[in-house]
């Protein structure tokens, strides 16, 4: 998605779900909303909102980079307990 300006508004999963790792960083990045941070064996795993999706980056505090960024795990959810998420779910 060189070149081409980055907006989350009206974004399907399926749509952020295909852009690269640095370009659903940058998304999430510009436009995301911090919810919280759990520790996932190794990784950090960090929840997001942004528009009408939930996103989890993990992230290796041993590598110092981010392994992956993808659509929130609804089997994980129940981890990130002190966030209320049901109004975004």
């Amino acid at each position: 998605m060189k070149g081409r300006l980055l907006r989350w508004e009206g974004m399907k999963a399926n749509e952020f779900e295909v852009l690269s790792k640095e370009d659903k960083v940058k998304l999430v990045q510009k436009y995301g909303e911090f919810l919280e941070e759990i520790q996932h064996y190794n990784l950090k795993i960090f929840l997001y909102h942004i528009g009408t999706l939930l996103v989890e980056i993990h992230f290796s505090p041993h590598l110092e980079k981010v392994i992956e960024v993808n659509l929130a795990n609804n089997d994980r959810l129940p981890d990130f307990s002190r966030v209320d998420i049901s109004s975004l779910i």
